[in-house]
């Protein structure tokens, strides 16, 4: 999901055109001479940006969430769990022969076991578009379940990618990105034996049967998730850190500041605010102050403990 295109939706596409068909160039005004004896009772003073302002340029970049059926459609992560279906469905074709040759040489019948196990395994060969899709399907639930776990992704509650986005994004003719999901794939080819499979490769191999097999029309309900990255939870912590300081309502005369607070303790106090953040880690905290300060918007305050610049 790291690697993901970034996606924009229509409304913020013809925003973009709108400001790319300004091509008029803007006048410069000529500043006027002052008399060296010039002076003015208006001293220029060092404003503060209210905290609203901050907060808008904060959320202008909406996060997309990624579904599952998304996921089924893009074209390199699909295949690479076709082939792992396969390959995982051949290690326990396999390991069944070697039970039968070891249970034939048991036996006085030891002859004729083996040919039975491979005449059963014929109709499995005749099924396998079938048995690829279900298996497929399921290897995707599982990935989610086991990320959402370990705390590398979270239910999503905003707005989710739609899955025609998955479909045409490699589709360069129509404005597609050609560097989907490209970096993870390379990576692994130099690593394991089926990483082998290129963008390219994908829609020469996979045939239509196996993509379209048991690819449904999506549920509207259905759930999406967000990968845990400094990028996309730092709105969250920084939101976190302005409550735990009382800074999130600077307007209200009840509003007063607070000990800045830990990681530990923007932590526990995301996890309560949302069982979106059930597993989120410290470490992903950590990171995503991390990245805040290289932005400026918050520093270390000592003791280990995270405050917003002012």
């Amino acid at each position: 999901m790291d690697l993901a295109p970034p996606y924009c939706s229509s409304e913020t596409t013809s925003v973009r055109q709108e400001d790319d068909q300004c091509t008029e160039p803007l006048s410069t005004p000529t500043p006027k001479s002052r008399h060296r004896h010039y002076s003015s009772p208006e001293t220029p003073r060092p404003r503060k940006h209210p905290v609203s302002q901050k907060q808008s340029r904060e959320d202008e970049t909406v996060q997309y969430g990624f579904t599952l059926s998304y996921l089924r459609r893009v074209p390199v992560l699909a295949e690479m769990a076709r082939a792992v279906v396969r390959a995982e469905s051949k290690r326990r074709e396999k390991e069944k022969i070697k039970r039968e040759e070891r249970k034939g040489s048991q036996s006085t019948q030891a002859s004729n076991f083996l040919p039975k196990s491979l005449a059963r395994s014929e109709p499995v060969v005749e099924l396998r578009p079938k048995l690829v899709s279900v298996n497929t399907k399921r290897l995707f639930q599982k990935t989610i379940r086991d990320l959402y776990k370990d705390g590398s992704i979270i239910i999503w509650h905003g707005p989710a990618r739609p899955y025609e986005h998955a479909v045409y994004a490699n589709d360069e003719s129509i404005g597609g990105s050609p560097g989907l999901w490209k970096t993870n794939t390379r990576t692994d080819a130099q690593s394991s034996p089926a990483g082998t499979i290129t963008s390219s490769s994908v829609c020469n191999n996979s045939t239509q049967d196996d993509i379209d097999y048991a690819l449904s029309e999506p549920d509207e309900n259905e759930e999406s998730y967000l990968p845990v990255t400094p990028r996309t939870t730092a709105p969250f912590v920084m939101r976190a850190l302005r409550n735990l300081t009382g800074q999130e309502n600077t307007s209200r005369k009840s509003s007063r500041k607070h000990r800045p607070p830990t990681v530990e303790e923007l932590t526990l106090y995301l996890r309560k605010s949302d069982a979106q953040w059930d597993n989120l880690g410290s470490w992903d905290v950590q990171t995503a102050l991390e990245w805040l300060q290289s932005d400026d918007q918050v520093f270390k305050a000592g003791d280990g403990r995270w405050a917003i610049c002012s």
